[in-house]
């Protein structure tokens, strides 16, 4: 790794780091859009070499740091390649793009219930009143805004190379 990518890597992670340290609880779905975000805007330039070595040195340190948000990190990596791929490709993952996203947190919020044994499913469950169509649309509407924020972040300020 060069130097620059050293220096701009550990600026995602330690912008990462801050997020999850201000985002928390109740408001810890904000790091759903600043994560992903923040870890495209400083590797945007950067070879996939150095995109996994920042990617692996961020998933260290948050295990060490947040062990529960080492799922939801994953899955935010996940998202920033998505919206990687989804500039290079074209309207048909646009589309779809809200739906994975959908499954992706269900399945992180599963995962981490049943790995950290947090009740974040069974908070959502109350909320939806127990109904699966209200549970999932909850995270479809999530998802929307999510998706909605990461467009316009990543057309208006990452793509403007």
């Amino acid at each position: 790794m060069r130097t620059r990518s050293l220096t701009n890597g550990a600026s995602a992670i330690a912008l990462t780091l801050v997020s999850y340290f201000i985002f928390r609880g109740m408001t810890n779905l904000v790091n759903s859009i600043t994560v992903p975000l923040i870890f495209l805007f400083i590797t945007r330039n950067f070879d996939r070499r150095s995109i996994m070595f920042v990617g692996i040195a961020l998933l260290f340190t948050v295990l060490i740091l947040f062990p529960s948000q080492i799922l939801f990190t994953l899955i935010y990596l996940g998202m920033a390649m998505l919206l990687m791929l989804i500039i290079r490709k074209g309207i048909i993952i646009r589309l779809i793009y809200p739906i994975l996203v959908t499954g992706l947190l269900i399945f992180g919020v599963t995962l981490t219930d049943r790995i950290f044994l947090t009740e974040i499913n069974a908070f959502m469950l109350r909320i939806s009143d127990g109904k699966i169509y209200i549970y999932l649309l909850i995270f479809f509407i999530e998802s929307l805004v999510i998706s909605g924020l990461h467009f316009f972040f990543y057309r208006n300020i990452l793509h403007q190379d």
